[in-house]
């Protein structure tokens, strides 16, 4: 079942819009219009949905760049009936946590938010667990 993810931010310009957009859809979610991502995307029907890697990396993401960049956010919806596992010697059982550089990040509609600097925000997240 799809994961749909909404948000509403009062004072985003163009420029950050596209970087949230490029970043979501790197971590494999389709852009539906304005603020709504879906995970995964339609093309993936069927597949177990990686939420270690792609749909707890984007949330996070958005939540950093929210309090990075200091913006008003007013409202925001994570909706899911979802379902994703990970056993670890178990045929089709999902995939366990990647470091960054293994991560299965896709190439976005626009290329706002660079890969690089995407993996190397993860190895920070990583890196910086006290």
């Amino acid at each position: 079942m799809p994961v749909t993810f909404t948000y509403d931010v009062t004072d985003l310009d163009n420029n950050d819009r596209s970087r949230i957009r490029s970043a979501f859809e790197r971590f494999s979610w389709e852009h539906l219009g304005g603020s709504v991502f879906r995970y995964p995307r339609f093309d993936q029907q069927g597949a177990i949905e990686d939420w270690l890697n792609h749909v707890i990396p984007a949330v996070m993401f958005f939540r950093s760049f929210v309090l990075h960049r200091e913006l008003t956010l007013t409202a925001f919806t994570l909706d899911c009936q979802s379902l994703s596992c990970f056993k670890a010697n178990t045929v089709n059982a999902g995939v366990g946590p990647q470091p960054s550089e293994h991560l299965p990040l896709v190439e976005p509609t626009n290329v706002q938010m660079g890969e690089q600097n995407l993996r190397d925000w993860i190895d920070a997240c990583t890196n910086g667990v006290p």
